[in-house]
């Protein structure tokens, strides 16, 4: 049944209900690039820090790449307070 069927949730659109969940050192984008060629509706990047001096190193770049034609793109962002996810949101958009 969720494999035929969109999922909504709270307006946002996938496909189907079948996710790709974050998976440290797995889910890498040709992983991700995979999993959305075989069928999944949404895909969960790696955890990415909010951090300043973490945000822009080489590994969380690579995390929160978004990849051409899925939608939703969801990038998991770990933070220690919701006053550090107000950048990185904006800029993930």
């Amino acid at each position: 049944m969720l494999f035929h069927s969109d999922l909504n949730v709270g307006g946002v659109l996938a496909r189907n209900g079948i996710a790709l969940a974050p998976m440290a050192g797995v889910a890498d984008v040709p992983f991700r690039q995979l999993a959305w060629e075989l069928g999944a509706g949404y895909l969960v990047s790696e955890m990415v820090s909010s951090l300043d001096h973490l945000w822009d190193t080489k590994k969380n770049r690579l995390r929160r790449v978004p990849l051409k034609g899925v939608y939703p793109n969801v990038i998991q962002i770990a933070a220690v307070s919701y006053t550090h996810l107000t950048l990185p949101t904006i800029y993930s958009v």
